[in-house]
């Protein structure tokens, strides 16, 4: 049987009109896949295959034919766009702010082509969606200048690099799913060697953008590190790291979009990784490490691999250990 037939039988409609709702609203694909006890891909799944319209019926989304040089040049709907849930837009505010960008009445995103379903979104509005085939990406641009007061409203305004506003002026719960959208634009998860161990971050030309992100996030104990890279003639490239646990923390509070899910896909990677040892044989690796054992040595004692146990080293802090 297929994942998607399983993800079918495993949540009603009527669990999808609430986790529709609920996702909306700011709750992460990871917490309502414990919440209605099913994983977080089978939520994933279903909010990528339906939505819920203005009278709460559930309708089939509708998909971006890839091959397909423009679709929707009609006038931007604005009347249906204002209707939908702060919290979606929210979401869109923040992915705007990291890959779009406003010119006179018009907003224009431009991401890789591999996620050109994730604009299927703005369709509805008769927003114009192109392919790009020579840059191997996707765009979209809207224009109506409500919706550029919109965006003005969430600190989005023309020549916007390095002048990224924090909008701490708005509700934390819209400021979380405005978040989400950020790190789906500009955030990322890598495992880097030869520790393996989570990092993510957010880039950004603004300190003080990613100050504020920073100071937001802490208050809900997600600790982070900013630092700053310099490249000759251009402008300052900054960075909000978050490391392992943080990782997880951030993962857990505003998740991602289903489009976009092999961006968080690490977070669960390294999920696994953690949970692979038990308890008492994390405190022999510590223990042996401690002791002056190599790498090496731990894993032919214990029977993990070298990796892993450069993986644990390097949670616990022990890494450096040298032998007495």
């Amino acid at each position: 049987m297929g994942y998607a037939s399983i993800a079918e039988q495993k949540i009603s409609d009527d669990d999808i009109r609430e986790i529709t709702i609920l996702y909306q609203s700011g709750v992460s694909m990871r917490q309502l896949g414990r919440d209605f006890g099913v994983s977080h891909r089978s939520i994933g799944y279903r909010l990528r295959k339906n939505t819920i319209d203005k009278n709460n019926n559930i309708v089939p989304v509708n998909r971006v034919k890839r091959g397909s040089k423009v679709s929707g040049t009609g006038k931007f709907k604005w009347d249906e766009f204002e209707k939908h849930s702060e919290h979606e837009k929210a979401y869109w505010a923040g992915f705007i702010t990291a890959d779009g960008y406003v010119n006179k009445n018009t907003i224009r995103i431009e991401i890789s082509n591999k996620d050109a379903d994730h604009l299927e979104w703005w369709r509805q509005f008769n927003a114009t969606i192109k392919n790009n085939k020579r840059r191997q990406s996707c765009s979209m641009s809207a224009t109506h200048p409500d919706l550029v007061k919109w965006a003005q409203n969430w600190g989005i305004y023309q020549c916007k690099t390095g002048k990224e506003i924090f909008p701490a002026y708005k509700p934390d719960s819209l400021v979380l799913s405005w978040i989400r959208g950020v790190f789906d634009g500009d955030g990322w998860f890598s495992m880097p060697k030869p520790n393996n161990v989570l990092v993510g971050g957010i880039c950004s030309a603004s300190w003080d953008f990613l100050e504020g992100i920073q100071k937001f996030l802490y208050t809900y104990n997600i600790d982070s590190k900013l630092r700053s890279f310099y490249v000759a003639d251009k402008l300052p490239h900054h960075k909000l790291m978050f490391y392992q646990r943080m990782s997880f923390r951030l993962s857990e509070l505003v998740g991602g979009h289903p489009n976009l899910a092999r961006k968080w896909d690490k977070v669960e990677e390294a999920r696994k990784k953690s949970k692979a040892m038990s308890d008492s044989t994390i405190e022999l690796i510590y223990k042996l490490r401690r002791k002056g054992m190599t790498h090496r040595g731990i894993a032919t004692e214990i029977g993990y691999s070298y990796s892993a146990v450069k993986y644990r080293l390097a949670q616990g802090g022990v890494l450096s250990v040298t032998p007495a």
